[in-house]
């Protein structure tokens, strides 16, 4: 695949645009802010991995997933494992970002967080004072990744608001600030190839 520019960083995949391009257009933010492929790290009982995007704001990694065979599943549970590390709290948890959310589905990226050998999925939504962008884990509500049928439907789709996200006020307009991003993202043409920088 052809690499994909935005606002001048070079993505490896289309995929990978849309989101940078979702995230710019909730609003140049700290909370937004990312970093492209970083840095290698090496995590416990996998090896090396490079991810997608680091969060310094959350101190969170983030992987973009269109698609997943069993492998690769497999794989990303055990490095979001091992990057949380062996204690709760000790490591930095792994952001996942399946695909774009279409229509009303408001779905959200999922954070991955390993604790007592067990692996939790929450809805993140960094624009959110209160959601699990900013608290740990343990606070809020999540989803245990018990089988690998419901790990491939939660990561590539994503997760519903948090319950507690309802109360928040302006949710409403959260909610539909989030869906008209993910509509542009959607939409975004870009640049592609070795030299070009600019998208539209």
């Amino acid at each position: 695949m052809a690499d994909t520019w935005f606002n001048g960083t070079r993505y490896r995949s289309r995929h990978e645009a849309r989101w940078a391009a979702l995230l710019g257009k909730l609003g140049d933010s700290p909370r937004t802010d990312h970093l492209y492929e970083p840095e290698d790290v090496t995590v416990p009982g996998v090896g090396r991995y490079l991810p997608d995007f680091l969060f310094e704001y959350w101190d969170l990694w983030g992987e973009v997933k269109l698609n997943l065979t069993r492998r690769e599943l497999r794989r990303l549970l055990a490095i979001a494992k091992g990057l949380s590390g062996r204690r709760c709290g000790a490591g930095r948890d792994l952001v996942v970002f399946g695909r774009i959310p279409a229509g009303g589905d408001l779905r959200f990226p999922v954070r991955l967080h390993g604790c007592r050998r067990r692996l939790w999925a929450h809805p993140w939504c960094p624009w959110v004072d209160g959601g699990p962008g900013n608290m740990h884990p343990e606070e809020s509500v999540g989803v245990e990744v018990v089988s690998l049928d419901d790990a491939e439907e939660i990561l590539l789709y994503g997760l519903p608001p948090d319950a507690s996200w309802l109360l928040i006020d302006h949710w409403c307009l959260i909610a539909e600030s989030y869906l008209r991003a993910a509509n542009y993202a959607r939409n975004a043409r870009f640049e592609y190839g070795e030299h070009r920088e600019s998208a539209a």
